[in-house]
């Protein structure tokens, strides 16, 4: 069993630490996973004094005095560990709790820095050259934060990190769940948050505005900080509310509000701990705009002011009464909404591939991007037992993929895997949202892999070869028809991905009976033929390859479920 020393703000105590729940979710799916976690809080801002849970049987808790002498203490225990975590946001000398952990810290162990401020602590090392934490990048393994997407992973990758991952908020089944509605969190409009400078303006247009435009409505409004700012009357203040509360906090009302704050809402792709909270309430969620939110929600329709709804309409017994009369029909509940354990690429993995290194695990996870045929629809597609193995066995290895698919009427209408737990699936309606929407998380991915028979598949492979990704893919399912194209003069989509290879790197997976030279005769460089070719091409350099690699593993084995085909 391995195990982790955790610095972090607290994990007992959410009071003023928004980070609770979410430290809370992810400690709890690494105790599921077989880690042994220590987590280290100070004690200050009143935190010991207002706990909301006791600590847990799924983790140590330590609390020290908020003194130089009692921090270098714990710091210390550092050396015990096999993975040292620094979260950001401590609240008392982090800089110095940094340096003397990592000092602590065996020559063996995997050293992680957790920033769960991403767009904050970017800003403030940006800024200063010889900030502590720039200049202790080069030490760490590993850096992780709290989503930000792939604007904080180029920027972190930009200042030395070796690596930085993002671990997004989830659902937390056992703690965030529906509940029956309380009279005193009764209401129209709903909004936990503590009061932040950078999310004062934003409170104002979602919130402020909205409540003295409907006098007649009640709205609530929790957490701390706002005691001394003017509200309409018709806002009630709840102060600080428990986590114990939370659920029926978020079920009571009629619509839960999620306001980011300025810094997340300008980077984009940080949902908040409150969105999966209200979620598994099944409550009625209203959140504003930000990039990215289509990863994570699934809105039902535009709102007002950039506002837009999601989950509203999800079936009436997954929701309360009052929600119910809401609105009364409709989508989905947040569509990214997977637990701290099924989220893919998850923590876990990603502490196991870091931990192990080149050596031991097979290096670094991967991001890779597929654009193929359809993962979710089985109907009338043999290629989707075939990723579905494919993609279970590269999560299993740490990777994490991104699956895009074409959205077409006849998969929609028959689809058995619309939330596949392995990976994330997202659909596309043109190949025009490949070089838009989509443009920035080819070009960041390690990989990016193009199937066959992709709608489109020239004006794809041409589309995603003009963004120059790092490492360019053409996985070729049909190889037989393929060969028998090139053949006839016919293969026009295999010889640009033969030329987009030049340039980039070209993975073919064929079938029984291809031979590499009959591909390598068409205008490609010679085939190398290897069962592990993806981790092995991609893992060594982060720079672009050229050359084409081929896997040997036939069909039938990538298609069993039990397969590991890497």
């Amino acid at each position: 069993m391995r195990s982790i020393a955790f610095y972090g703000s607290s994990l007992v105590s959410a009071y003023w630490n928004g980070a609770a729940t979410y430290y809370r979710g992810m400690i709890r799916a690494l105790a599921g996973l077989g880690y042994r976690v220590t987590f280290y809080e100070p004690d200050v801002y009143d935190r010991q004094k207002n706990r909301d849970i006791d600590p847990p049987d799924w983790c140590r808790v330590v609390v020290y005095d908020g003194t130089s002498e009692a921090l270098k203490r714990a710091a210390a225990e550092a050396g015990q560990a096999d993975i040292v975590v620094k979260c950001s946001g401590v609240g008392y000398e982090d800089d110095l709790l940094l340096a003397e952990v990592l000092r602590a810290a065996r020559p063996d162990a995997l050293r992680v820095f957790w920033d769960v401020d991403a767009p904050a602590t970017l800003a403030e090392m940006q800024a200063a050259p010889d900030h502590p934490l720039r200049r202790a990048l080069g030490s760490l393994g590993l850096v992780l934060t709290y989503g930000g997407g792939d604007p904080v992973v180029a920027a972190y990758r930009a200042l030395g990190a070796r690596e930085c991952v993002p671990i997004y908020n989830a659902l937390d089944p056992e703690t965030h769940h529906p509940v029956a509605p309380q009279d005193r969190f009764v209401g129209d409009l709903a909004f936990l948050g503590n009061r932040l400078p950078d999310r004062d303006a934003r409170v104002e247009e979602f919130f402020t505005r909205p409540a003295h435009a409907v006098p007649g409505a009640r709205f609530l409004l929790g957490g701390s900080g706002w005691h001394d700012r003017p509200f309409p009357p018709n806002v009630h203040r709840l102060g600080h509310v428990g986590t114990a509360d939370h659920n029926a906090l978020n079920g009571s009302p009629r619509m839960v509000l999620n306001i980011a704050r300025d810094s997340m809402a300008a980077n984009g792709f940080s949902p908040a701990t409150r969105v999966f909270e209200a979620a598994g309430a099944g409550a009625c969620l209203v959140t504003d705009a930000w990039e990215g939110i289509e990863l994570f929600l699934m809105p039902d329709r535009g709102g007002a002011g950039g506002a837009r709804r999601a989950g509203c309409g999800r079936p009436a017994a997954q929701r309360g009464p009052r929600a119910r009369a809401a609105d009364g029909g409709g989508g989905p509940p947040p569509g990214a909404v997977g637990t701290y354990l099924r989220a893919p690429g998850g923590t876990g993995p990603c502490l196991v591939r870091a931990a192990s290194g080149p050596d031991g695990g097979g290096g670094m996870s991967l991001d890779i991007v597929i654009i193929g045929l359809s993962l979710s629809s089985s109907w009338g597609n043999g290629h989707a037992t075939t990723y579905r193995a494919l993609l279970r066995g590269l999560a299993e290895e740490g990777h994490r993929t991104l699956f895009l698919e074409r959205d077409v009427p006849w998969y929609a209408d028959n689809r058995d895997l619309p939330e596949p737990d392995f990976c994330r699936l997202a659909l596309y309606h043109a190949v025009a949202d490949l070089t838009g929407p989509w443009a920035e998380r080819i070009r960041a991915a390690d990989a990016v892999i193009i199937g066959s028979y992709v709608p489109e598949g020239r004006e794809v492979i041409d589309a995603v070869a003009a963004l120059r990704p790092r490492h360019l893919a053409f996985y070729d399912i049909d190889t037989p028809v393929t060969m028998s194209l090139l053949d006839e003069g016919q293969g026009g989509v295999s010889r640009r991905a033969a030329g987009a290879a030049l340039r980039s790197l070209l993975l073919l997976l064929r079938g029984r009976g291809a031979r590499p030279s009959r591909t390598g005769a068409r205008g490609a460089p010679p085939v190398r033929s290897t069962a592990r070719s993806i981790p092995s091409a991609i893992s060594p350099s982060r720079g672009r390859r050229s050359g084409i690699w081929a896997t040997s593993a036939p069909s039938a084995r990538i298609g069993s479920p039990r397969s590991r085909p890497y």
